[in-house]
């Protein structure tokens, strides 16, 4: 073999067995670690390519080409998968709520109804929806006198050092006992754990004057006490002398009504978390009452066999007392109403003050605007913001003369049923309307006592008087007067620190008593006078044959009436009831309207 250039024969290759006949598994051995560049090497060129100086590899190339391809990826595919979730529910930027819509709503009336609408009303759940806002009631109650109470409260303009002042309350007004109504004390022992109704008539038991006696001009023909189950055996024989067996036939006419009656309102006060009613006949419906109410109050005191001169002499007597109507004015329920009144505990008003007490409590937990002293003149629909319509509700307040105009969503007329003559356009509910009698109260502070010797009397005299309309011997003086109540006794100190010991007396009439007779009755010791005609004091409650003879509470486009109840009757628990009812269809009005 021939040489080239300084080659020369060097030792023979060790002995391997690793031959290229003979493969392997096992990795080549790396090649002899080199401090020198790599390079192309012609001759190997299996040989690997050691990194250059400037490390441009292909291998880098391709790792750089991968993370632009990761880069792009990202680009194209996850940033549309976040913004298409952004717009979902998934991932959501904080925002601020809508601000709630406030719906204004206008309650003209403080009694029990108006009081129990506001209530009901403040008490209605405005659950949030999707996509609505949250509602806001703002609610208002406008009422002319200076406390709440309704037609039981006076507006007497007395001084302070008066003796009248701050004397007359709701219970002094009232002709029945406040304190029995189950339903407004019960709600309010649930909701404040506030006794009402404890009051007895301890005092009056005391003094023995628990009697109503009935004069017909000359003498007290019948004395018949309160309750009536605390009748003498020597009272009842002389009862049954006269009147025969109509005696006990009365004392047990209205327990059969009046049943079913407190069943109603148990019903109807069980039902505040179903579907309100929409009229008043679907209440008597429910309660099983439209027979009472479409009675006569003859034609049930017949059924009853009661007759003669018990009716003429006792039962006018008291349902005048009671409810200022005639016989032919009532239904059997109207009738049966006034009897039980009657007929239950007589209780005076030692306290004073606690059924106005109990409806503020109820007026401030509605977080309602109370405004007292404050007449409601008229109210209208308009145009107003957005062009939606609203109520404008023009008043005045505190004997001022200047007008003052709110605009409401919707107002609650919690008065008597004819004040739709604030309207300056008529009610779209054109259903009967209800009629009112007015009544005269006159509250007599007096040093002496009532003189027995006018009412044929030597001895101590009944608590109650109640003239015999019918009697042609009934002085001139008596005619008019539905009854003489002696109230309660009241305590003061004189300027010289003596107790002087006044008593405040009642009278219900249908004039103003003249001062002529009222001296005469009381002598020289009457200390101070007050009198108030109250205008619409009694419902007639004529029988009713349908729900036609009612109406609705609805009378119109956002206006609604809790009186329309009182062609049926009247009582503090009966309006209570009406007006959670009416309150809570206010709040389903506001909720169909916002969905």
């Amino acid at each position: 073999m021939r040489l080239h250039g300084n080659e020369a024969w060097g030792p023979p290759p060790q002995y391997s067995e690793r031959t290229p006949l003979i493969s392997s598994n096992d990795p080549p051995e790396p090649p002899p670690y080199s401090g020198e560049p790599s390079y192309y090497d012609e001759q190997n060129p299996r040989a690997e390519a050691r990194r250059q100086k400037d490390g441009s590899t292909g291998q880098g190339k391709a790792r750089n080409m991968t993370v632009v391809l990761i880069v792009l990826f990202c680009t194209a595919f996850i940033v549309p998968v976040i913004w298409f979730m952004s717009k979902g529910s998934y991932i959501r930027s904080p925002r601020e709520p809508p601000p709630p819509t406030v719906i204004r709503v206008a309650v003209v009336g403080a009694g029990p109804a108006g009081i129990s609408t506001a209530f009901a009303l403040s008490r209605v759940q405005f659950s949030s929806k999707k996509g609505k806002p949250d509602v806001q009631v703002d609610i208002t109650i406008f009422e002319q006198k200076d406390r709440v109470g309704g037609r039981m409260i006076l507006n007497p303009s007395l001084s302070a050092t008066d003796v009248l002042s701050k004397e007359i309350h709701a219970e002094d007004v009232a002709a029945g006992c406040l304190s029995s109504n189950r339903i407004l004390g019960r709600r309010a022992q649930a909701e404040f754990g506030v006794q009402f109704g404890t009051d007895t008539t301890s005092k009056m038991v005391e003094s023995g004057n628990i009697a109503v006696g009935f004069f017909n001009g000359k003498d007290i023909v019948a004395d018949i006490p309160r309750p009536r189950e605390e009748i003498t055996w020597g009272n009842w024989v002389k009862l049954i002398w006269r009147y025969g067996s109509s005696v006990w036939r009365a004392a047990k006419l209205p327990t059969g009504t009046m049943e079913g009656f407190n069943g109603m309102l148990d019903l109807a006060e069980k039902s505040d978390k179903s579907k309100p009613y929409v009229n008043p006949w679907e209440i008597l419906v429910t309660g099983r009452m439209t027979g009472a109410a479409s009675l006569s109050a003859n034609e049930r005191l017949a059924k009853n066999g009661i007759e003669g001169k018990y009716v003429e002499e006792v039962v006018r007597a008291q349902i005048r007392k009671q409810n200022g109507l005639d016989l032919e004015e009532l239904s059997d329920l109207g009738l049966s109403m006034a009897l039980e009144r009657e007929g239950g505990e007589f209780c005076p008003n030692t306290e004073g003050g606690r059924l106005m007490h109990m409806l503020e409590t109820f007026a401030v937990e509605s977080r309602a605007a109370l405004k007292l002293s404050t007449h409601v003149t008229a109210f209208k629909r308009e145009l107003v913001e957005e062009e939606k319509e609203m109520w404008i509700v023009e008043y005045t307040q505190a004997d001022m003369d200047e007008l003052h105009y709110e605009a409401f969503h919707k107002v609650v007329l919690a008065t008597p049923w004819n004040s739709s003559s604030l309207l300056f356009a008529p009610i779209t509910e054109t259903r009967e309307q209800i009629f009112y009698k007015p009544v005269w109260i006159t509250i007599i502070a007096t040093e002496g006592e009532l003189g027995s010797e006018h009412f044929g009397r030597s001895e101590t005299l009944p608590s109650q008087i109640l003239p015999i309309a019918s009697s042609p011997d009934l002085p001139a003086a008596f005619h008019g007067i539905h009854e003489i109540t002696h109230l309660r006794k009241l305590y003061r100190l004189d300027p010289e620190g003596h107790i002087q010991n006044t008593n405040l007396y009642r009278i219900l009439s249908d004039q103003q008593p003249s001062n002529g007779t009222l001296e005469m009755l009381w002598g020289s010791g009457i200390e101070a006078i007050y009198s108030e005609e109250i205008e619409k004091a009694y419902p007639i409650t004529y029988p009713k044959s349908s729900g036609d003879e009612l109406g609705i509470f609805e009378s119109g486009d956002g206006l609604w009436h809790t009186s329309v109840i009182e062609g049926v009757g009247s009582t503090v628990d009966l309006a209570w009831i009406v007006g959670g009812n009416v309150g809570r269809l206010v709040g389903e009005n506001i909720k169909r309207e916002r969905d």
